[in-house]
């Protein structure tokens, strides 16, 4: 994770997921080419609102 923290990244906290979720994710989203439901999605910031 970028020099373990010393830089930001511009991810809220807690963010991340563990890999067997990513891999759960990628596997339900190449099955059914839609959203997986095996984690909880939330609404992001709009993109633009990075570059004040």
């Amino acid at each position: 994770y970028h020099f373990g923290g010393a830089e930001e990244t511009g991810l809220p906290p807690f963010s991340e997921v563990p890999i067997d979720t990513v891999y759960q994710v990628l596997t339900e989203f190449i099955v059914t080419r839609t959203r997986p439901t095996c984690v909880d999605w939330r609404e992001a910031a709009p993109f633009e609102s990075q570059f004040g």
